[in-house]
């Protein structure tokens, strides 16, 4: 059953991915723009690079022998997922479906990422992963992937003034209004490890698992 759900959540997380990929070259090819700019903006979105990551944690769950995969095994690295796709869909719901409407077959492939694969991959994790072995010190370490990636998404910015989010596009917002915005999606991710590890406890704890202390 573990395997089977994996490989449900890999084709649904997957199909999004790659069904946005194509439209977005596609695009790009169409206004006569090169396949780098097209892939370079793709994965410029957070919500592309966690649907990806929780692929690549289906695949190392679905073939078990690629031992090269095994770092994507360690629970504490399957289970960053957690409060990262639960931001992609908090975000979705509270700001960026009231500032954008994706075209045509973009609008499915959003659909997809924001609401169908987060609630595959969370049912997933919470049957098959959690086993109450968190602990709060493993969250400084969830936070630099996203501390990265808005390091990369400014230094682009400042570079070509092409963000991918628009709260995050400091021309048309304003300083003030991005670091508002910034600091509540900071507030909130802290706010998800957090209940993702006492999430997992009470998995644990359902399971029967002992819990380690924080």
């Amino acid at each position: 059953m573990r395997r089977a759900v994996a490989i449900v959540g890999l084709l649904v997380a997957a199909g999004g991915l790659i069904l946005q990929l194509g439209l977005t070259i596609q695009a790009f090819v169409a206004l006569e723009l090169p396949l780098a700019s097209a892939l370079i903006f793709n994965f410029a979105y957070f919500t592309v690079l966690v649907n990806w990551f929780i692929c690549a944690c289906y695949v190392a769950a679905i073939w078990p022998r690629l031992r090269w995969l095994d770092w994507l095994r360690r629970h504490e690295v399957v289970s960053f997922a957690v409060p990262a796709i639960l931001l992609v869909v908090l975000v979705a719901l509270l700001i960026l479906d009231t500032m954008v409407i994706p075209p045509g077959l973009f609008r499915i492939a959003e659909f997809d990422l924001h609401y169908v694969a987060p609630p595959i991959f969370l049912a997933w994790w919470a049957v098959f992963q959690a086993d109450g072995s968190l602990r709060l010190a493993i969250i400084p370490a969830w936070l630099l992937p996203p501390l990265i990636y808005l390091g990369f998404i400014f230094m682009r910015g400042a570079t070509v003034e092409v963000y991918p989010y628009p709260f995050l596009d400091i021309v048309d917002f304003g300083l003030s209004r991005v670091l508002i915005y910034l600091g509540a999606i900071v507030v909130a991710f802290v706010g998800l490890c957090v209940f993702t590890v006492f999430a997992d406890r009470w998995i644990g704890s359902l399971k029967g698992v002992e819990r380690s202390s924080a």
